[in-house]
């Protein structure tokens, strides 16, 4: 096992400061590896040092990441601002994020949280009820989807 599955197994069995260790020795070693920054980020946020990930986030985001990584890269960060109360910094992110993944749910609801806390109320509910009636299985809810469109998109009215 190599030191960054080491050092994964050992945050999901709940060790976090090995963890830590390790990802930090591994991010010194490695200042230009993605995955290994953005994993870094990821258990400092898990242990509640989200000024530490930030860092860590940005970094990986400019080293490059895979699609699918990039993705969640966003939403960390994004919400790791928010958690932080740069509500500004958040919804950049966030805005982004979604101007590269457009169809990517969880940046658009995690932005919805960032605008609800910037007392931007209509366009929170309005994102979030055009996620719902774009992804529920609940057949009840679908029978109002075109309502529910119509609210998101007025939600003033």
């Amino acid at each position: 096992m190599d030191k960054l599955e080491s050092a994964l197994l050992k945050r999901e069995t709940g060790q976090m400061e090995d963890s830590r260790q390790l990802l930090l020795e591994l991010a010194n070693e490695n200042a230009e590896n993605g995955e290994i920054l953005f994993q870094c980020g990821q258990t400092h946020d898990a242990m509640g040092l989200e000024e530490e990930a930030v860092p860590y986030y940005e970094k990986a985001i400019e080293a490059g990441l895979p699609d699918e990584t990039l993705k969640d890269a966003y939403v960390c960060l994004g919400s790791t601002y928010k958690v932080l109360g740069k509500d500004d910094s958040s919804l950049k992110v966030f805005s982004k994020g979604e101007s590269l993944f457009p169809e990517y749910r969880p940046l658009q609801v995690f932005k919805s949280l960032t605008l609800f806390s910037m007392n931007q109320h209509a366009a929170a509910l309005s994102v979030v009820l055009k996620a719902l009636t774009e992804t529920t299985n609940d057949q009840d809810i679908s029978k109002y989807s075109r309502a529910l469109s119509y609210y998101a998109e007025h939600m003033d009215q």
